[in-house]
């Protein structure tokens, strides 16, 4: 007798467990997962608070992205099996909590990292420029020796032979693969969940969704268990998990990352009747985004997927506005004309538009924003998409899951059904159809093609776009299985072009306020994204991510990036100021107090107490990556080839104690991006302690100073700056001083500077030192 898909689900379940160490482990039954019902939740800080991992492990997942990861890892200063395994123990943490592995190959991957480091003690360089990173991949990619079943049972237990293109190129560049992630049935619903693995859920509001069809990639990298992570859009599954988790991810055009040998379900071919699907990533920040596709640019995807354009990199076009004294110019499409945005996404959309159009940056810099009008394209570009997507009219689906009697999953249930499959003729037509389209979209990105709005300046009529800023969706992140229309999204992949998901603020008790305009909807979609306001207690949308869509012509991916990162930067005081009207989370709150009220107590023995040791620990800010993060996000800009500090220390001031000279006596024992040894505390011994304000200590080399050790010095101030800018506050700063440490540095700089306030702070420090 055959088995049933529950059989092998089961089976396939008790495969990923057994591969996840005893060890690692969560030891609270209440932590695991496995049903759809759990109360409403954030599980965010669990892999910090749980105890499975170290210190400094929190540290290389918390406080390096992946563009850090890389530098320290290429430089030697982290050992890509301590990177490697931090990330595999976090991913363990996440599956238990969210759901949001299917295949799990630690152990593997701790292999490669310790063979990647012997090969650079042995030759001192890297292995690639993705030398040691770990990086995460969706369930559709192949990897040999493991499966790529995309959630159906017929495909389990059926181990890939080969790899696919993606993993093979990122491979050759030194990346670390140790996992892959959860996808939905069919991978065409918006909601990650299947019959093998079952449904991943959104760690910042269980209640909501996480996305689909990458869902479980988003909800891996929103957990930091992965520095970054690689997924596919055919629809929107790139982009919409980055909007449900708070990431940046990147829809790239057919052409410019390799995506052949992928597990789509689909007969083999298919694509080319229809719409390709591609693979982007998804991360924490644009930087990293760019980083993976400059790596995958330079490394020939061409010789690894015949659809690859044979262009690198550095050959494709760029977005020189800014040196030519010429504004970035963007467009604002509120609307694709076939279902309107809730009241949220057009106040989000006002204050983009808003914040672009006072923005203060320099000249070299400015962004010009002209509003777009495509709302008489949207419905068309829905129509043909649908009738492209439903060539098949999903009998190949249906009998792949029909072979074990597997059902739909509840987003599918009611809107999948097999149909006839379209004739030969009627795919023609949709062909020529989309090809239309694509060719009416040319004339949005031109001045006089008729798609701008009027202004009163007089104009050559010869300006064009750089990139359009619109909605991910026309609602908030909704809850499990209440995505609405995919229109925002689907659209660009049927126009084949670049998109990309931006963060801008976090949703507020206030964005609750706001009512739909009386009339009828304009269609059963735009009633359907009614009920996600009129039907619905809005706070469940608090706290969850609010954000914008970037998308650029066709091919123009470096383009796109670029624009991305001038766009993360501008709207940073969106984000900021979302981040000010938030609370911060009680536990938190309470957890700072209590070290407050720990440090001030008199110490035993007169040694430091653990108190001021843990607050010192959790207030670290450590790599150039994150600094230089905080200073663009108030408007400060460090310039390429300028030196920070190698080392930034910020914790508690306590009264009689500070950091002095003493932590480095040779250049051997000085290791930037690193936790300070238990055996040098940064701090004297005194008898009362006592918080007096925020400290912060800043190491550097006289050789990248300017002049000396007044760079340090500056930089603090400056630093300082921006942290009294963000948080409101009237500090009382002591002058910075610097002064020589040891001459094996010749000479190294240090420079401390404190940064008091009256009463406890410290609270408000939280965002700043946890970013």
């Amino acid at each position: 007798m055959p088995e049933t898909w529950q059989d092998i689900a089961a089976r396939k379940q008790k495969q990923r467990a057994d591969r996840i160490p005893k060890a690692w482990l969560l030891p609270s039954p209440s932590h695991s997962t496995g049903t759809t019902n759990r109360s409403s939740g954030n599980v965010l800080d669990v892999p910090r608070k749980c105890g499975i991992l170290t210190s400094e492990e929190i540290h290389i997942t918390e406080d390096l992205d992946a563009t850090a990861l890389v530098t320290v890892l290429a430089t030697g200063n982290l050992k890509s099996v301590d990177v490697v395994t931090a990330f595999c123990k976090r991913a363990a943490i996440a599956q238990q909590l969210v759901n949001c592995l299917t295949e799990v190959f630690f152990e593997d991957a701790v292999a490669r990292a310790k063979q990647l480091d012997e090969q650079f003690r042995k030759t001192g360089k890297p292995v690639g420029p993705l030398h040691g990173l770990p990086i995460s991949i969706k369930d559709s990619f192949k990897v040999k020796g493991y499966d790529a079943s995309v959630g159906v049972a017929g495909f389990c237990f059926k181990p890939a032979t080969t790899n696919s293109a993606l993993v093979e190129l990122l491979l050759e560049q030194g990346a670390v693969l140790y996992c892959k992630t959860n996808v939905p049935l069919t991978m065409m619903a918006l909601d990650s969940h299947n019959n093998v693995f079952g449904r991943t859920l959104n760690p910042a509001n269980t209640v909501l969704t996480a996305g689909g069809s990458s869902g479980g990639e988003g909800a891996l990298i929103a957990m930091r268990g992965s520095p970054l992570g690689i997924g596919t859009d055919v629809g929107g599954s790139v982009r919409i998990p980055a909007m449900c988790n708070g990431l940046v991810g990147v829809k790239p055009s057919h052409g410019r990352v390799p995506y052949a040998g992928q597990e789509g379900g689909a007969l083999a071919g298919s694509s080319k009747l229809g719409i390709e699907s591609t693979a982007g990533p998804i991360a924490r920040n644009v930087g990293d985004c760019e980083m993976l596709l400059r790596v995958v640019g330079e490394g020939r995807p061409w010789l690894f997927d015949p659809d690859v354009v044979p262009q690198s990199w550095e050959q494709q076009a760029r977005l020189t506005r800014p040196s030519r004294g010429q504004p970035l110019r963007v467009g604002i499409v509120r609307t694709e004309g076939h279902v309107t945005p809730l009241p949220p996404i057009q106040r989000l959309l006002d204050e983009v538009a808003r914040t672009l159009q006072s923005s203060t940056l320099p000249s070299q810099e400015a962004i010009e924003v002209v509003e777009v009008d495509i709302s008489r394209l949207g419905p068309q570009l829905l129509k043909v998409f649908n009738g492209i997507m439903s060539i098949d009219g999903a009998n190949t689906w249906f009998d792949h899951t029909e072979t074990t009697g597997e059902p739909l999953s509840p987003w599918l249930a009611s809107r999948l059904r097999r149909r006839p499959q379209k004739a030969l003729d009627e795919v023609r037509k949709l062909q020529a159809q989309k090809l239309e389209l694509q060719t009416e979209f040319q004339k949005v990105w031109k001045e006089g093609g008729g798609y701008w709005a009027k202004d009163a300046e007089t104009t050559s009529g010869d300006r064009t776009l750089d990139a359009i800023i619109c909605p991910v969706a026309p609602h908030p992140v909704p809850p499990i299985d209440r995505w609405n229309t995919t229109n925002y999204t689907s659209a660009f992949n049927l126009l084949d072009l670049p998109a990309g998901v931006l963060p801008v603020r976090t949703f507020l008790e206030s964005d609750t306020k706001g009512e739909l305009p009386k009339g009828d909807p304009l269609n059963g979609w735009d009633k359907i994204n009614q009920g996600l306001w009129n039907d619905i207690d809005r706070k469940v949308y608090v706290g969850s991510v609010m954000s914008v869509q970037v998308v650029a012509p066709k091919l123009m991916d470096r383009r796109l990036v670029e624009s991305m990162a001038a766009l993360e930067k501008a709207l940073a005081p969106l984000r900021e100021g979302s981040g000010r009207a938030s609370k911060l989370s009680l536990q938190a709150e309470e957890h700072l107090e209590a070290l407050r009220m720990e440090a001030e107590a008199v110490s035993p023995g007169n040694e430091p107490s653990h108190a001021i040791r843990e607050s010192q620990r959790i207030t670290r800010v450590s790599g150039e990556a994150m600094l230089r993060r905080v200073m663009a996000r108030n408007g400060v800009e460090i310039a390429n080839g300028a030196h920070l500090p190698y080392g930034v220390y910020v914790g508690l001031s306590v009264e009689g104690a500070h950091m002095d000279g003493s932590l480095y006596d040779t250049p051997k024992e000085f290791r930037p991006w690193r936790f300070l040894p238990a055996s040098q505390p940064p701090y004297a011994a005194p008898k009362k302690l006592a918080t007096t304000g925020l400290e912060i200590v800043a190491f550097g080399h006289g050789k990248h100073a300017c002049p000396g050790r007044f760079f340090v010095a500056q930089f603090l101030t400056v630093l300082l700056a921006c942290i009294a800018r963000e948080y409101d506050i009237q500090p009382l700063l002591e002058k910075p001083k610097g002064q020589s440490v040891s001459d094996h540095y010749k000479p190294p700089e240090y420079a401390r500077i404190l940064f008091r306030w009256h009463g406890n702070r410290m609270a408000q420090f939280t965002p700043f030192v946890r970013t």
